[in-house]
């Protein structure tokens, strides 16, 4: 009988005994060679092989001293305004170029150039390539630094390291440096990947009713900003002559229409709402919302008249001539004297107004001299 304490030939054969075969735990530096071969074959149909990846623990103003002559540097951004950055070397730079411009990577070194805006854009789908494969593999296998490199793409090419500087905080940063052998031996390369060490701080949070809060008050805040307005009762064209002549006690007319559409415009020039002229407790009033600001485009609002000033005398207190094809126009209104305008009996008796209601008093003004008020805008 054979004995039950010892292994079986066929229990040997099948390994019985044997320690279990050793796995290498997933890495973020393998997740990046995965990436960086998966990237490069799928974008430029390259055959990458990195050598070897190291990672570290930098702050941006050691890095100088190892960055490659005539590096690309490629500014990622991420979530939370964070941002990161590629250096890619010449030699990556050329092979990445010929694939996609000739299919094949030439066997000699690459030529000592600045790299172009070109280079950047025809490049940046590799970049993104890699960011995208990198957070892939690192999510599935359930690294911790999955919340420090996800949501970093390619933003647009800084053109020396005093950009770089300029664009990067001095922070603590996660360097991954890869050396890569291109296209089976043809050419040799190298990549930079830095990433902040740190991931984002979530913005805060406020309750519920804190948020409420907070709401009112940017209302109550937005509620009292001051908003100018002016209102419009004509729009006269006249010469740069015309105008320097101008002196108190000439006369403009105007359609008399124009008292029913006042125009309450923005600081734009934009209408918001037709009003009409008259006064409320001895104060020039106006009355909001009585016409259709689409009115102002037919043609009930002010209109440009192009109508000339002249001096008036005791004598002879009768307005300006009007031109021939104004024969169509309103009647003038005298606006040197607005509270004997003529015209304004006969609009629903907007002397009183007295159909406004309860609307609140305006505060008292002084009276103004004729010769300071300017109906015309």
């Amino acid at each position: 009988m054979a004995d039950h304490d010892q292994t079986s030939a066929i229990r040997r054969k099948a390994g019985a005994g044997r320690p279990p075969p050793e796995i290498a735990p997933a890495s973020t530096t393998g997740a990046l060679r995965a990436a960086l071969v998966r990237a490069a074959e799928d974008v430029a149909a390259l055959e990458i092989t990195p050598t070897q990846i190291v990672e570290d623990r930098v702050i941006l103003s050691s890095v100088a001293d190892d960055l490659p002559d005539h590096a690309l540097f490629a500014l990622v951004e991420g979530p939370e305004s964070q941002f990161g950055l590629f250096v890619v070397d010449p030699g990556l730079l050329a092979a990445l170029i010929e694939m996609l411009t000739t299919g094949r990577v030439v066997p000699s070194p690459a030529i000592p150039r600045e790299p172009t805006r070109t280079d950047a854009i025809m490049c940046a789908d590799f970049l993104d390539g890699v960011l995208e494969r990198f957070e892939t593999e690192i999510a599935q296998a359930q690294l911790p630094i999955a919340t420090a490199a996800t949501g970093f793409r390619f933003a647009l090419q800084l053109v020396d390291y005093r950009a770089v500087q300029l664009a990067l905080e001095d922070i603590p940063y996660r360097r991954f440096s890869a050396s890569l052998d291109l296209g089976r031996g043809a050419k040799s390369g190298a990549l930079s990947l830095l990433l902040p060490y740190d991931p984002p701080r979530p913005k805060p949070t406020l309750p519920s009713d804190q948020e409420g809060q907070a709401a009112e008050n940017v209302a109550e805040a937005i509620l009292q900003t001051k908003a100018d307005l002016k209102a419009v009762l004509h729009r006269v064209h006249m010469t740069l002559d015309d105008v320097s002549g101008l002196e108190p006690g000439m006369m403009l007319t105007l359609p008399r229409e124009n008292l029913g559409a006042v125009a309450l415009e923005d600081l734009d020039g934009a209408c918001v709402v037709l009003c009409r002229l008259g006064q409320a407790q001895g104060q020039r009033a106006l009355r909001i919302g009585q016409s259709d600001p689409a009115d102002r485009v037919a043609g009930a609002g002010p209109r440009a008249l192009d109508n000339r000033a002249a001096p008036r005398t005791e004598a002879d207190p009768a307005p300006l001539p009007r031109p021939d094809n104004s024969s169509d126009l309103p009647p003038n209104v005298d606006m040197t004297e607005p509270s004997e305008m003529t015209g304004l009996s006969d609009m629903a008796q907007l002397s009183d107004l007295s159909e406004l209601g309860d609307l609140p008093d305006l505060p008292d003004l002084p009276d103004l001299p004729a010769a300071d008020l300017n109906p015309v805008h």
